[in-house]
């Protein structure tokens, strides 16, 4: 899976051009920035996938999966909801909190394995993904100086 935008890899060199320091706050917030919509992506784009299917599609179902298998906020409302495009409020009307409950707990054990393959797919890519920006920053650094 390709957890990066084409945008992102454009992004991140820029920031790494304009901010040498690797330890500059500019730089690591845009590459937190990155990082974090590429997991909202990635996570929401599981959540989609997910064979069996829970019992509903709404923004509130996949924010009480996303916490129930990633742990805390793996992402944010505001994702969420540029995601679903619906307030979350009025979605929560519409979940079924019960079913959504019965469902997790016959499902829990193998939807955590892969949960967690996933997280560690996405660092793997991260990584991967920071070092081409660094290689590709670099490059373009040494052509500048010739």
């Amino acid at each position: 899976m390709d957890f990066f935008a084409p945008d992102d890899h454009t992004h991140a060199v820029a920031a790494m051009l304009a901010h040498t320091d690797a330890a500059d706050r500019a730089l690591l917030g845009t590459l937190s920035g990155i990082k974090r919509r590429a997991r909202a992506r990635a996570l929401i784009a599981f959540m989609q996938r997910l064979d069996p299917a829970p019992p509903d599609a709404t923004i509130t179902t996949t924010r009480h999966l996303l916490r129930a298998l990633f742990g805390g906020r793996a992402v944010s409302n505001n994702d969420l909801q540029r995601h679903f495009a619906t307030p979350g409020r009025k979605a929560d009307d519409r979940a079924d909190v019960a079913a959504l409950q019965a469902w997790l707990e016959a499902h829990r054990e193998p939807l955590m394995e892969r949960a967690a393959h996933l997280l560690h797919e996405l660092d793997l890519a991260w990584r991967r993904f920071t070092q081409a920006a660094a290689d590709e920053a670099g490059r373009q650094r040494r052509l500048e100086r010739q």
